[in-house]
This record gives C-alpha cells, structure tokens and sequence, in this order.
C-alpha cells in the first residue's frame, strides 16, 4: 500500500470519525498492535513508579497514554486505535464486571439515602454551575464559534457541556480503589455514587 492511499484514507476517518467504512489492512493491523504493545510495556514500566512519589499508579497509566498517544508523541494513531476496537469493547465489559465485584448489596443498603443525597446534590450543582459557566462562556468573545447561535442554541451547547461534565469513570474509580486497598464507608459511598 502506497503512502497516498495510506494518508488518504487517514484523512477520510479523520473527517467522518463515525465512518466504520474504512478499511484497515493486515500492516495497518500489525502496526496498531505493535503500538498497543509498546503501549501497554511502556505503562508496565513507568506505571508502578507514580506510588512511589504518592499517587495512585493508574496516573502513570494515563501519564503514559497522553504522552504516547497522538496528542504528545503520536506514537499511537486515531487508526492504531480504531483498528483495536475490539479490546476497547473487551475492556469496558471487564470495567464493568469489576465495578459490579466493588459493591456490596449489604452495605449499599444501609446507605441508600446518604449516597442518594450526594448523587442528587452533586448532579444538580454540577449541571447548574457547568451549564450557567458555559452559557457565560458562549456569549463571551471568548468563544466566537458560539456568537452566531441563538440563545436556545448557546443554551443547548451549554447543556451538552454540563452533561459531559458531570459523567464519571468507573474504570478510573475501581482503578484507585483496588490500587490503594480502600475499604469502609467512603469507599462504599464512592463507589456507590460513581
């Protein structure tokens, strides 16, 4: 395969990120797996060194991803990651299974009202503060992408931001938990509420 076509096709995913159309070659395959490798050796090496400097060691899992990754080092492409999916898939289902392994019935029980509270409490400050900041933000000539939308535009903008805003990572909550051996009721409330 030509570099043309290589950099032509990269360039087809990049302007319709939803296309599944693309197709990735036996190279393209073997070129993300190997940066997957290099990836995930990399993260093996560097990741149990950030508990020595008092963080959890899931920080020099992502410290190693934005630095391999194409925002740094573009080691690992937007291909090298659409072609490995199917981990992705695998992964998020382990992430789940061991979120799920986290909870306990029992104890979650006896806790119901006060996680409830939290939930509440910090869903609606977080969507009203996010969504109010934003809008702020989409009439200022801070953002001038946003000036030519009408208020209910701006409005909708801002509220797909506090959306985004308020979404948590169970991988990342189950990750320093199991890192940093929690237990008791904070953690049960932590993980009840992620």
């Amino acid at each position: 395969m030509s570099i043309i076509n290589f950099l032509s096709r990269r360039s087809e995913a990049e302007a319709d990120p939803h296309a599944s159309n693309v197709e990735y070659s036996a190279g393209d395959h073997a070129k993300a797996w190997a940066s997957f490798f290099v990836l995930s050796l990399a993260s093996g090496v560097i990741a149990p060194m950030f508990p020595r400097i008092g963080l959890p060691k899931i920080t020099g899992n992502l410290f190693v991803g934005a630095l391999i990754g194409r925002y740094l080092l573009n080691m690992v492409s937007k291909e090298d990651v659409d072609s490995l999916k199917h981990i992705n898939t695998f992964a998020l289902a382990f992430i789940t299974t061991s979120a799920g392994a986290e909870l306990h019935i029992a104890e979650l029980r006896e806790m119901i009202k006060v996680i409830s509270a939290q939930v509440t409490a910090i869903e609606v400050v977080t969507f009203g503060v996010i969504c109010v900041a934003t809008k702020w933000l989409t009439e200022s000539p801070l953002s001038e992408w946003t000036n030519s939308m009408t208020p209910t535009q701006q409005w909708g903008v801002s509220m797909a931001m506090a959306t985004i805003a308020m979404a948590r990572s169970p991988a990342t909550a189950v990750a320093v938990v199991r890192d940093l051996k929690c237990k008791g009721k904070m953690t049960t409330t932590f993980m009840g509420i992620t």
